[in-house]
């Protein structure tokens, strides 16, 4: 018994020691630390001025923070919570207004309005007048258009949703076979989304 004791005082004063040379816990959660018995091997401890920040969230919140690191390839929550913060403040640093994003992306899309519809004109209204290499051009900028117009809305942080929210994923690397396909089952009431490579394809399932 006396041993025992003995053994507890000494290994106290050496967490004591350890705690005092180091700025480490020897103790965390109720556990001896690895850092603690690393050290007491005689093995190199890397001292360095981070403080440990304690988190309270919920179960939930925890559990989709663990799944959206895993699908990200981020190995630890720490990690997810570091970069988080670190994306946050370079933003918000640029005055980047996350509530008003929508107003953002309205003016990105404002003239590409203004070049659908010229676009769209000249195709139906004046087809008969331009050759076809002309036509051809046009409906080139229509469908630019249109991409470069799915591309800004692929921002916008409100339609940003948990699962897939179409019906039918169309994927090939020809714009005017995207286009047939997607009015075709769109007219059947079908929601497509479209992807121009296999790369993309993947992304979005």
């Amino acid at each position: 018994m006396v041993i025992e004791i003995e053994k507890d005082v000494k290994l106290k004063d050496l967490m004591g020691e350890y705690e005092k040379e180091t700025k480490k816990k020897a103790i965390w959660r109720g556990n001896i630390t690895q850092s603690f018995k690393k050290w007491q091997r005689g093995e190199k401890i890397y001292i360095d001025d981070k403080e440990r920040i304690c988190i309270l969230a919920s179960e939930d919140i925890k559990n989709k923070w663990q799944d959206f690191a895993a699908k990200n390839n981020i190995s630890t929550l720490s990690k997810l919570i570091r970069e988080s913060v670190e994306f946050y403040m370079t933003f918000k640093s640029k005055n980047f207004d996350f509530e008003n994003i929508s107003d953002i992306t309205h003016h990105l899309k404002e003239p590409l309005t203004s070049i659908k519809g010229f676009s769209e004109i000249l195709m139906e209204d004046h087809k008969h007048e331009l050759n076809w290499d002309v036509l051809l051009k046009i409906r080139n900028i229509f469908d630019e258009s249109k991409i470069l117009e799915e591309r800004i809305d692929s921002l916008f942080l409100d339609k940003i949703t948990e699962g897939h929210q179409y019906d039918i994923l169309i994927v090939d690397d020809d714009r005017s076979t995207i286009k047939l396909l997607t009015g075709y089952f769109e007219s059947k009431g079908y929601t497509c989304e479209t992807a121009f490579n296999g790369e993309d394809a993947l992304e979005k399932i």
